[in-house]
C-alpha cells in the first residue's frame, strides 16, 4: 500500500470521497467497468488500468459506469474456511445487454467469471487534483460462484476465492489452468468456457439406455413424477433396503441404507424431488415443498404462483435448481450414475473415472 494513501487515510479528516471500482472480466478480451458512485455524482469516472499508473490520463484510462453495486462481507483470516463475500448488483440486464451487444444475456452467464474490486480516493481519479500521482488500496479478486438471491430490484452473488480449496481430501483432482471448472456444464457450451463436460441436458447412457440424471446442489435426486409413482410406495413401519423409494409426510424419499426408521429426521433417508414437464396452460402454485418442472433441459422450482410464466433465468416465478454442488460427491452422482427401476441408485459405478471439471477448480489468470 502506498504511503501516500496511508497518509490520506490517517488524516484527522478525510477530504476526498472513497471510491469503489469494479472490473468484471468476462473473457480475455471483454471486461466491464463499474463504480458505485462518487458522492452525489453518478457520471462516469476514469482510472488507470491495474499496474499502469502512467496511463491515468483521459485518453488511456479505463472508464467506469455508475451502477448500484456493493461487495460486502470481505474479511481476511490466517486459518479456517476461505472468506465468501457477496456482491449485490442492480437487476438491470439491459445495461449488460447493451454493453455486450447480447440481447440474450442473463446473470447466469457471469457465473465463474472474475470480479476485481479496486478502492481509491476521488482525488486520484482522472481529473482529480492528484491524478498525476494515482494510488490505491490492495486489490480484492474473487470468482462469482453462484446466484444466492434474485428479485426484480437486486441480484446477489456469492463469491469465492480463486483457489478456494477448503475441504479437499486426497486423492484429489488434477488442477488445470486452461479451463474454468467453476462453470457448470461449461465445456460443452458454445463457446467452450469451462472444464465441466457434463451434458447440457443432464442425460447419461447406461447399458445402451439414456436416463435423466438431474440433481440439485445438495445432491438430492430430481426425478420424473411419472417414474417415481411407478416405483414408490407409501411408507409403513418395517425394514427397508437401500434404493427403496417411498412417500411419507407429503414428501418423497429414497432409502440410502438399510433401516427401520421413519424418514423424517433420519440419516438413513434422503429427500427426493419430483418434476413434471412444464406447459403454458397449467396454473402453478407454490405448495409447502415447492413445485418442480422440467423445461429446456433444466429443472425449475416454482417460487411464486403463476399461470403461464415460462421458466427462465431472469424469471421472478421460477428458480433453476439442477446445479452442481461442486464437490466430488456431486460429480459421482452424475458421472457414476447407476439406474434402478429408472431412478438413480445410491450405488455408484466407481470403475468410471471422474473427468476434469469438478471441485477443486481453477481459473486462468495472467
Amino acid at each position: 500500500m502506498s504511503n501516500i494513501i496511508v497518509t490520506d487515510l490517517q488524516s484527522p479528516s478525510i477530504e476526498y470521497a472513497l471510491v469503489e471500482l469494479f472490473e468484471l472480466t468476462l473473457s480475455d478480451s471483454v471486461t466491464l467497468f463499474f463504480h458505485a458512485g462518487v458522492e452525489s455524482d453518478l457520471g462516469n469516472v476514469k482510472f488507470h488500468p491495474i499496474d499502469e499508473p502512467e496511463k491515468n490520463t483521459e485518453a488511456d484510462a479505463n472508464e467506469y459506469i455508475a451502477l448500484p453495486i456493493e461487495m460486502s462481507g470481505i474479511a481476511s483470516a490466517s486459518d479456517g474456511a476461505s472468506n465468501r463475500p457477496t456482491l449485490s448488483v442492480a437487476n438491470v440486464t439491459q445495461l449488460f445487454r447493451s454493453s455486450l451487444n447480447d440481447n440474450n444475456f442473463s446473470f447466469e452467464d457471469v457465473i465463474g467469471r472474475k470480479i476485481t474490486r479496486r478502492t481509491t480516493f476521488s482525488n486520484y481519479l482522472v481529473g482529480g487534483v492528484d491524478e498525476d500521482t494515482p494510488t490505491e488500496f490492495p486489490l480484492s479478486k474473487y470468482v462469482l460462484d453462484r446466484i444466492s438471491s434474485e428479485n426484480q430490484v437486486m441480484v446477489t452473488f456469492e463469491l469465492a476465492a480463486p483457489f478456494d480449496l477448503s475441504g479437499i481430501k486426497l486423492p484429489n483432482r488434477t488442477v488445470i489452468g486452461k479451463y474454468c471448472s467453476w462453470i457448470y456444464q461449461g465445456r460443452r457450451s458454445t463457446p467452450s468456457r469451462g472444464g465441466c463436460s457434463w451434458s447440457l441436458n443432464s442425460s447419461i447412457s447406461y447399458d445402451g439406455v439414456t436416463y435423466d440424471a438431474f440433481f440439485d446442489r445438495d445432491d438430492h435426486p430430481l426425478v420424473s413424477q411419472t417414474t417415481f409413482n411407478s416405483v414408490a410406495t407409501a411408507w409403513v413401519a418395517g425394514t427397508y433396503t437401500r434404493d427403496t423409494y417411498v412417500t411419507y409426510s407429503s414428501r418423497n424419499w429414497r432409502c440410502i441404507t438399510d433401516n427401520n426408521e421413519s424418514p423424517l429426521g433420519s440419516d438413513f433417508w434422503q429427500q427426493v424431488f419430483t418434476w413434471t414437464v412444464w406447459d403454458s396452460v397449467t396454473s402453478y402454485t407454490v405448495p409447502t415443498h415447492g413445485r418442480y418442472v422440467k423445461h429446456n433441459n433444466h429443472i425449475w422450482k416454482s417460487i411464486r404462483g403463476s399461470l403461464n410464466a415460462e421458466p427462465e433465468p431472469s424469471s421472478v416465478y421460477w428458480s433453476r435448481v439442477d446445479y452442481c454442488g461442486k464437490t466430488l460427491e456431486s460429480c459421482k452422482c452424475r458421472y457414476q450414475f447407476v439406474p434402478i427401476n429408472g431412478l438413480p441408485s445410491v450405488t455408484k459405478e466407481t470403475n468410471k473415472v471422474l473427468p476434469f471439471g469438478a471441485f477443486p477448480g481453477s481459473a486462468k489468470f495472467k
